[in-house]
């Protein structure tokens, strides 16, 4: 996104290039995964069935048509911070957006 040629951020695309990025990317590993304990896993790690990445975060994001991202929600099971009588009444996708659009 941030070397796309319509929507590019120059404070990203002028500091580094996008091969040197995924490089440094795929090399990078900062937590020792034989170190957490079981109560120490994240709420919002998902599997989701049928994406090339099975697992992953689920982030809901509210960005202008600059493609800057101004709000986001991280999903997180049944403690994602969104009003629960919107839930029952909308569901959980319109329930997101209506959380996100009380920014603008």
């Amino acid at each position: 996104m941030y070397w796309s040629s319509s929507i590019s951020i120059g404070l990203f695309r002028d500091a580094l290039s996008r091969d040197r990025f995924f490089q440094l990317r795929s090399n990078l590993h900062v937590v020792n995964n034989n170190e957490r304990s079981p109560e120490d896993t994240d709420v919002f790690y998902k599997y989701v069935k049928g994406k090339p990445e099975l697992w992953g975060v689920k982030v809901y994001f509210l960005c202008g048509k600059s493609g800057l991202a101004y709000d986001f929600v991280i999903y997180q099971g049944a403690t994602t911070e969104l009003s629960e009588q919107s839930k029952m009444v909308l569901g959980h996708g319109a329930a997101v957006v209506t959380h996100l659009c009380k920014r603008i």
